[in-house]
């Protein structure tokens, strides 16, 4: 093996390696508050409705939290599969665990 050549494998390791061990960028955490809603079960997890809701998008998202303020549901939890509405702050949200 020639000396270019193994500068050049030794090159592409010490790459990779910085590479994996560079801290992640951290991913903006979508969150929405409701001033109250019902949770109930639902496909093997749980399903929260939220009512007069604020928070970051409207429309469809994933992985999103969702904050009850108040009622006997009332809560912090995360959900895989988000619907909110855009008029009206109302929240359907599946895929959820309390957190």
């Amino acid at each position: 093996m020639t000396i270019k050549r193994s500068a050049a494998i030794v090159g592409a390791a010490l790459l990779a390696t910085s590479t994996l061990a560079a801290p992640a960028q951290a991913i903006p955490q979508l969150a929405y508050s409701c001033d109250d809603g019902v949770v109930r079960p639902a496909y093997g997890s749980l399903h929260v409705g939220g009512n007069a809701c604020s928070g970051s998008l409207t429309g469809v998202v994933s992985n999103a939290q969702v904050t009850l303020e108040s009622g006997p549901d009332a809560g912090t939890y995360f959900c895989g599969f988000v619907i909110v509405a855009t008029y009206g702050g109302g929240i359907s949200a599946y895929y959820c665990r309390l957190l």
